[in-house]
């Protein structure tokens, strides 16, 4: 029994011949270079957009830092009017109760 025994039964017009390769061969090449093409189209989308995700994050992150800026500045200046109004009483009270003892004296 010989390796050809072993084969199906096909014609001479199934089996390829070396230009049926060779034309396979470049039809392939063709859509792997196409393809690759493809990828790096892909890649430059993501690129953009990756880069416009971080414009956009970037701007928002600025924008939040100049609104906390601005919040705890005014909570600061709440603060100390706070602060000072509280220190005007006492001061008043003290006065007042420095009156009253020298009055009562």
């Amino acid at each position: 029994m010989t390796l050809a025994d072993h084969l199906p039964p096909v014609g001479w017009a199934d089996v390829a011949t070396k230009t049926d390769l060779d034309h396979l061969g470049l039809g392939l090449r063709s859509e792997m270079n196409g393809l690759r093409a493809d990828l790096r189209i892909l890649g430059a989308d993501l690129d953009n957009g990756l880069s416009a995700m971080r414009a956009d994050l970037d701007h928002g992150l600025n924008t939040m830092r100049v609104e906390l800026h601005r919040e705890l500045t005014a909570q600061a200046r709440h603060f100390t009017t706070a602060l000072l109004n509280a220190a005007g009483v006492i001061t008043a009270v003290n006065a007042g109760l420095l009156a009253l003892a020298r009055w009562t004296m």
